[in-house]
């Protein structure tokens, strides 16, 4: 195998080491605005119910 090759390998063979993704990784929530009315809004509507409701009318695969 060619430097080049595990020089490869080892670059993109193996996750990221846990401090590059603590970066980037800070909760969605915490960067959101609580008072914006979306934001409200999506805590509002009956997510879980609207998906069983229109559930039959979508397939389960595809």
């Amino acid at each position: 195998m060619s430097s080049l090759q595990k020089n490869r390998t080892h670059r993109w063979g193996h996750s990221p080491h846990q401090s590059q993704t603590d970066l980037l990784k800070s909760l969605l929530s915490k960067q959101l605005n609580p008072q914006r009315p979306l934001y409200v809004l999506g805590h509002v509507i009956p997510l879980k119910q609207l998906e069983e409701h229109f559930a039959p009318l979508y397939g389960r695969v595809g």
